[in-house]
Parts: C-alpha cells; sequence; structure tokens
C-alpha cells in the first residue's frame, strides 16, 4: 500500500520518490477459529480499517508466536494462520488455530514487543471499597440503581510501580463470559454502564472515566410500536483487553461496546494526566 509520494527536484528535473509505510504491527479480533484485521500501527499511530491486509504487513506474521492472544488479564496464548487474509464482513479475515480454547471473542496483537510487560488481577467483584466507589460516581450522575459490578482488574498500566483499579458497572449486567443478558437493552430508568480507573496521581486518588452511558427513563414500549419513539439503548461495556499496544513499556486499556445493533470498542491511553483514546473501532 503506497502511504506517499515524496517529489524532489533535482539538477532541475523531477524525481518521484515512491515510499511505503510498513506497519509496525497489527491488531486482529479473534473468534473461534478466525482473525479479522481491525488495525495497523502507522509510524506511532494506529489506522483502524475494514480493508484487506496491506501487503506491507504480512512479514510481521511470519516470525514465531507471532499471533499474541490477550484479554482483560494480559497474555492469554498464542495462535497461527491457516490460510489466506480475504475480504469478510468487518475487515479482511483468514482461518486461525489458537494453542488456548476461547470462550468469548477477544483480540490479539501481531508485534515484535512484550505486549504484557506486567501482570493484571482479576478482583473479587463483591469488594467493599470497590463498591462503594462505583456507588458514589452512579450517585454523581444521577443515576438511582444498585451497583453491579462486572469487573474489577488491578494493573501497573504506566509502569510506575503504583497499580491502577479497573472498575465496570452495568444494569443490565452482563455474565462472566461478557455475553448479554437478556439481549442487552436499557429498558428501565437508570439503567446504566461505566467503566473507570482509580489512579494515583501527585495530587492524590483520582478517577477517571473511560466509557459512560445511562438512560433517565423508561423505554416506552407502547409508543415504539405506534412508531413515534426510538428503539431501546443497548450499551453494554466491558475491558476485552489490557496490552502495550505500541512497544513503549506502557499499556493501554481497549473498552468494548455494543450499541444499537453494532460493536466496537476504544483503545485508552494514559498520557501523563487523563485517559485519552487511542483510537477506535467498529463493526455493524
Amino acid at each position: 500500500m503506497i502511504k506517499k509520494i515524496l517529489i524532489a527536484s533535482i539538477l532541475g528535473s523531477s524525481l518521484f520518490v515512491l515510499a511505503q509505510s510498513v506497519p509496525k504491527a497489527v491488531l486482529l479480533e479473534v473468534g473461534a477459529d478466525t482473525a479479522t484485521v481491525v488495525a495497523t500501527l502507522e509510524g506511532k499511530k494506529w489506522q483502524p480499517t475494514t480493508d484487506s491486509m496491506p501487503e506491507s504487513a504480512k512479514p510481521l506474521f511470519t516470525q514465531k508466536n507471532a499471533i499474541k492472544l490477550f484479554t482483560d488479564v494480559g497474555l492469554v496464548g498464542t495462535a497461527s494462520l491457516e490460510g489466506q487474509f480475504a475480504e469478510g464482513r468487518c475487515g479482511s479475515e483468514a482461518k486461525i488455530t489458537t494453542n488456548t480454547k476461547l470462550s468469548r471473542q477477544i483480540y490479539a496483537l501481531v508485534a515484535p514487543w512484550n505486549i504484557t510487560p506486567r501482570k493484571v488481577q482479576r478482583l473479587p467483584l463483591n469488594n467493599a471499597a470497590y463498591t462503594k466507589v462505583m456507588a458514589a460516581e452512579l450517585a454523581a450522575r444521577g443515576i438511582k440503581a444498585p451497583v453491579q459490578m462486572t469487573q474489577i482488574l488491578k494493573v501497573d498500566l504506566d509502569g510506575d510501580k503504583s497499580d491502577e483499579i479497573i472498575l465496570v458497572a452495568q444494569r443490565p449486567a452482563m455474565t462472566a463470559n461478557f455475553e448479554l443478558v437478556d439481549s442487552g437493552y436499557a429498558l428501565k430508568a437508570h439503567d446504566y454502564a461505566l467503566t473507570i480507573v482509580r489512579k494515583l496521581t501527585p495530587s492524590g486518588v483520582k478517577t477517571f472515566v473511560l466509557r459512560e452511558a445511562s438512560i433517565k427513563t423508561d423505554f416506552d414500549s407502547k409508543k415504539y410500536s405506534e412508531g413515534n419513539g426510538e428503539p431501546p439503548y443497548r450499551f453494554a461495556q466491558w475491558v476485552n483487553g489490557i496490552a502495550d499496544f505500541d512497544g513503549d513499556g506502557k499499556m493501554e486499556v481497549l473498552v468494548n461496546s455494543i450499541l444499537w445493533e453494532g460493536y466496537g470498542f476504544e483503545v485508552n491511553q494514559w498520557n501523563g494526566k487523563s485517559f485519552a483514546k487511542l483510537f477506535e473501532w467498529g463493526c455493524a
């Protein structure tokens, strides 16, 4: 894939230099036996894609254990290609074989560095201290619903020797394998989804929001059936991956969401002051 055309003038004549960008890494969405290309790292920037696999990225897949599977607890295994990439519904797809059993859709990085430099821990969901933190966050948003915690993760994201705590809560909740309960539609007032990070900063422990959604009123099914209302919202959220996406030794947080009839994710990165969106991808 040609990324740039460099035009130089030498001794009165024009010289055209074709420069091809070689991706440094590839991000894959991985199912039971299929991998889909969702983004490539071009220089220092991730580029979401639904196009064909860039030819220049193919050498990355020839390295041993190149396809590194990761989830919310970091590296969980590797995979190998069983065929060529071809056009799929949400991007280039190829058959793969994994060395670990997958209970749900996850992600993989094809990158030459250690994608999980530090350990991620899952903490019990009945943690009283973090339930209190989440309850306060919901109350601050005017959400009058009980805390239904679905994930509590502990990890030193930026390598400063201080752990961050990632909390996810939502109603309707999800199963342990992050499957939707009752289709995942938000039907009752104060249904919500909230993903936050608790981080120690020079001014103390602060809460940073990665993603949030909620509704204030019950879904009006009668009005909707008469053609005068909006369909019910779907805003399930879960942290589906924690990994070093760019090889700088710091780890980013991938938050999946289901919105309407599609789904997608955001990758969030600590920039020294706050968490910022590194890039996003979606498929309807």
